[in-house]
């Protein structure tokens, strides 16, 4: 692992920030989280400009980009086929009370992690999903962020704990289907391509709009839709998606089952993904 802190080169274990700072003390600040294939980080354009978009939207002062840039080339070991990427920023340090004083200067983080070891099968059989009891919560422009507070979705997620799923399904609190614990969802029905509206709870992952465009240029048609948990019993495929796996298909949701998986979407986007070593 490297580590750099505001530009300087930490080892592991010296890899601290203040007590006091509020990206700690209250999750203000935001995250990104990319795949490196042979050296570069893809979708880097995609994802940087969405950490622009959310600092200008939480008022988070921002390095410019060639400084985050030139960080991540630090920390990167070109001699590492698949590695994992990591930008975060924070408010900085700051007095005590919710309210920042304006004064504060941001905490950057970029650090390097291995590459996960994501069982073959994953790709090959695809995964068991479970529909979380956790509801997602919504409402707020911060709700589709990638903040550093993600207390919602490790509730969510401690519910897999002993429950042999791989993955599990939130949805918001009127019961609609948002998106996995860390993945977005997809799934096939009616010959197209549908997928959860996001823009009231759920993080738009970059991978998911890489798919959706993907697909349309190729003349799939993809919806985004407001739909519950029964949509997934006319699904004819299921699958999940993030900047790390690419996709999931999904073999099981529950008593709902697709024993063909990965049906043809997913095959068509697995293809892909291997020209990018995503799958």
């Amino acid at each position: 692992m490297t580590v750099l802190l505001d530009g300087v080169r930490l080892e592991e274990a010296a890899a601290r920030v203040s007590l006091f700072d509020r990206g700690f003390q209250y999750g203000d600040g935001l995250f990104e989280t990319l795949a490196v294939v042979a050296g570069r980080p893809l979708f880097w354009e995609a994802h940087f400009a969405r950490l622009q978009r959310s600092a200008r939207l939480l008022g988070l002062p921002m390095a410019a980009e060639a400084l985050w840039r030139q960080e991540a080339e630090a920390a990167i070991d070109p001699a590492v086929p698949r590695q994992v990427l990591k930008l975060m920023l924070s408010r900085g340090v700051g007095s005590r009370g919710y309210g920042p004083s304006g004064q504060e200067t941001a905490t950057r983080v970029v650090y390097t992690s291995p590459w996960p070891g994501y069982l073959e099968s994953h790709w090959r059989r695809g995964i068991v999903a479970r529909h979380c009891r956790t509801p997602l919560l919504g409402g707020a422009a911060f709700a589709t962020l990638k903040t550093l507070n993600r207390l919602n979705q490790v509730l969510a997620r401690q519910e897999l704990t002993g429950s042999g799923a791989d993955e599990g399904l939130m949805t918001d609190t009127g019961g609609h289907l948002r998106e996995g614990t860390f993945t977005n969802l997809f799934w096939v029905r009616a010959g197209q391509v549908e997928t959860p509206r996001l823009d009231f709870a759920g993080i738009p992952g970059i991978m998911r709009g890489e798919i959706i465009a993907w697909l349309r240029q190729r003349g799939q048609r993809v919806v985004e839709v407001d739909a519950t948990a029964a949509v997934l019993d006319e699904a004819s495929e299921c699958f999940v998606s993030n900047s790390l796996i690419g996709i999931w298909p999904v073999r099981a949701v529950g008593d709902k089952a697709w024993p063909d998986a990965p049906g043809p979407v997913s095959r068509h986007l697995l293809a892909w993904l291997e020209t990018l070593s995503l799958a």
